[in-house]
């Protein structure tokens, strides 16, 4: 599979706002961040005060082609940004692919998934793991093939451009551009091979419930705890993101594709308070307690 380059064209693009099929996406204030829509043979995705997007519902000639018409005066390279960062993630959904938020790791034993919630810490903690040697393969989005060249293979990890998306903080920490935009090659960007996934590690930051949500018993040391595959599964759906979220429960290939991941992939919850500080012993926990003893196992 390959992605061509974004074309910028000029579309009449639906009304989304009054379409009975369309589905909003908002902000937690309640104002509109973007829609998709279906229809015409195009998936459609508006972001709003950016750009609207158009891709086949089907790969063309094995390759995603996708159309953009940016709002006046929005800067080209954000357009091109968005479209590797959120409509790339989205179309190999679409086309056959799992699509989890999240950061992973090139490791002995293969790719380490590191899926949470936003503002949790996973970036942070990718940056952290990859000064220990492991490099980055993905950030926010993580692409997974759960059944590479049939039914045999081991759920993989297939990679796509991309740059860490790290907050002012983490950026100041590491040295790096805050918010950083991807800049892709010019040309046909192929989809990475697959990785065998090693294992998925859940961060749940501040109690068990995770992310300091209210009724989460608060926690005071770092805890590593391997899921049963129900929840693990539980856990996967919780972070995955889906072109249409509405028609999960009848998405048979997803939900297959997520039971067949949690049965042949090891997956953690790792629990832990919150603080830049305690980030140094999280990831010490996941290279001792997770990536040695999957690279012992493989």
């Amino acid at each position: 599979m390959y992605i061509e380059e974004l074309r910028f064209v000029e579309f009449e693009q639906p009304r989304f706002a009054e379409h009975p099929s369309t589905l909003t996406y908002l902000r937690s204030g309640g104002r509109v961040d973007a829609y998709m829509l279906r229809e015409g043979g195009w998936v459609w995705i508006r972001f709003e005060r950016l750009a609207t997007y158009r891709f086949p519902e089907s790969p063309v000639e094995g390759a995603l082609r996708c159309e953009v018409m940016p709002d006046p005066d929005v800067e080209r390279a954000y357009v091109v940004d968005q479209f590797y960062r959120s409509i790339t993630p989205y179309a190999f959904e679409a086309y056959g692919f799992e699509n989890v938020h999240g950061c992973a790791l090139r490791t002995p034993g293969g790719a380490l998934v590191i899926a949470a919630r936003p503002k949790t810490g996973k970036t942070t903690l990718g940056l952290l793991m990859s000064r220990r040697g492991y490099p980055l393969l993905a950030d926010d989005a993580v692409i997974i093939d759960p059944a590479p060249a049939g039914e045999q293979g081991r759920p993989s990890l297939r990679t796509l451009p991309f740059v860490p998306m790290a907050r002012r903080e983490t950026a100041v920490r590491f040295g790096l551009p805050v918010r950083q935009r991807i800049d892709p090659p010019k040309g046909r960007v192929k989809l990475g091979d697959p990785i065998p996934l090693a294992a998925i590690v859940f961060l749940a930051r501040g109690g068990h419930g995770g992310e300091d949500r209210p009724g989460s018993a608060p926690v005071s040391t770092t805890n590593l705890e391997r899921l049963r595959p129900a929840e693990a599964f539980e856990a996967l759906l919780s972070r995955a993101h889906f072109v249409d979220p509405a028609q999960l429960s009848g998405d048979r290939r997803s939900i297959s594709g997520y039971l067949r991941v949690v049965a042949h992939v090891p997956v953690f919850r790792l629990t832990y308070p919150s603080g830049f500080d305690v980030l140094e012993e999280v990831a010490e926990l996941i290279e001792r307690d997770v990536v040695r003893a999957e690279a012992s196992a493989a």
